[in-house]
């Protein structure tokens, strides 16, 4: 048997019950092929690789109104997508229990000079942005702009994380952006990027970063940054190639 990763097609995830994932890749399917209404269809099949599909779904509904009720139609079939890309990538960072939305709101707010969520002054794209290594186990962060469809952009502070595949915003965040409902994935504008696929931070029983947005390797790899850590200083910077 080829091994989950070489299994990019919906079909062939579903094909293979042993896969703990082939009964969320049978539901994709199903809504798909049989839920979906036609307008929303747009290429999709069982022979798509779930990536693409993903892209595909998260791509139109970044696009709808947050009311709009077929919605509720995509994310049908958007989020066992999203748990597939978990549990095949990884579900992001290590251990990161140390770290607590509350420390974001205080102890990381004054140390970046920014307060965490606030509204932002622009959005456009740096030459680069310095961040902090915080705590004793020197938690790489940054304070990027973040904005949702054409509202206010707010400061959001994003751990580091090079290993996590996709970069996560998690619900206070996009309470914070002005959505009505809590999207499994969206695009965002975030540091001037205007096409940033996000997903929501795991929200999983064991999950250890429901609150803590992640910048994933994703991000960092598409816009050709360059990533710079000083242990001596404690500092990081993200330079924007």
């Amino acid at each position: 048997m080829e091994s989950p990763t070489q299994m990019s097609s919906l079909r062939s995830l579903a094909e293979h019950p042993e896969l703990p994932v082939a009964s969320k890749a049978a539901c994709a399917l199903d809504v798909i092929e049989n839920q979906l209404p036609e307008p929303l269809c747009n290429g999709l099949g069982p022979d798509m690789s779930f990536v693409e599909s993903l892209r595909l779904l998260t791509s139109q509904r970044s696009a709808m109104p947050d009311k709009d009720p077929l919605l509720s139609y995509l994310d049908a079939a958007i989020i066992p997508l999203v748990e597939i890309q978990r549990w095949m990538y990884g579900g992001g960072p290590y251990d990161i229990t140390s770290l607590k939305e509350a420390n974001l709101y205080a102890e990381v707010s004054d140390l970046l000079g920014k307060r965490y969520l606030s509204e932002a002054d622009n959005i456009g794209v740096q030459q680069e942005v310095e961040g902090i290594l915080w705590g004793p186990a020197r938690r790489p962060l940054v304070c990027l702009p973040v904005q949702l469809h054409s509202g206010k952009p707010i400061n959001v502070f994003l751990l580091v994380d090079t290993v996590a595949p996709v970069t996560q915003l998690s619900p206070s965040v996009f309470n914070a952006l002005g959505s009505d409902s809590i999207p499994s994935a969206a695009i965002v504008n975030l540091a001037g990027f205007r096409h940033t696929h996000v997903l929501l931070c795991d929200q999983g029983e064991h999950s250890n970063h429901k609150d803590i947005p992640i910048l994933g390797a994703d991000f960092l790899t598409e816009n050709r940054c360059l990533l710079e850590v000083d242990y001596l200083l404690k500092t990081v910077r993200i330079r924007f190639q």
